[in-house]
């Protein structure tokens, strides 16, 4: 089935979208958007919305090249997550009680896509896990391709080391003060 959004006649939600009545066709959500398009499988998993014609989604999973694919099913997507673990983890390093991970979040967190198809998804994420209150402590980084998160991880690793280094230096020159 597929609705056209957009209808200048009402911008209101419907209080259960997927509220299904043999009789009558299903309530259908509405929202103030122009040049857009929804259409949804049966049973309603699958959402495939369309911008000036060009798919969109903000649900990817790799191939075996790392290269993104996008996925117009949440049931789908939910299942390559779960079969595909390896491939949502690009980077763990632990240091000292910090953690550098870098995963592939499979959800596209570009704000500006909505607008412009051209930009490219950002679709992995580097964080750093520690005291959230110390330097790099709730550092967090994202991109657009497999290695660019790879160079980050990398990176934000280099980082902490450099952290470590700089905090053992000042704890060796506070012990020996101490000492004296």
């Amino acid at each position: 089935m597929t609705r056209d959004i957009g209808d200048e006649d009402s911008n209101q939600w419907a209080i259960d979208p997927w509220e299904r009545d043999a009789e009558k066709e299903p309530t259908w959500p509405r929202l103030r958007v122009e040049n857009c398009r929804i259409e949804m499988s049966k049973p309603p998993a699958a959402l495939r919305l369309t911008i000036d014609g060009q798919a969109y989604t903000d649900l990817y999973t790799v191939n075996e090249d790392g290269e993104p694919v996008p996925c117009f099913d949440v049931l789908v997507w939910a299942e390559w997550r779960r079969l595909h673990r390896n491939a949502i983890q690009t980077g763990l390093t632990q240091i000292g009680d910090r953690v550098v991970s870098t995963v592939f979040t499979g959800i596209d967190h570009s704000f500006e896509r909505m607008s412009d198809l051209s930009v490219p998804p950002i679709l992995w994420e580097t964080l750093v896990f520690g005291d959230p209150a110390a330097p790099l402590g709730a550092h967090r980084e994202r991109y657009t391709n497999l290695a660019e998160a790879v160079a980050g991880h990398t990176r934000a690793v280099d980082r902490v080391l450099a952290l470590a280094a700089m905090e053992h230096e000042h704890a060796e020159r506070l012990r020996k003060k101490e000492s004296l």
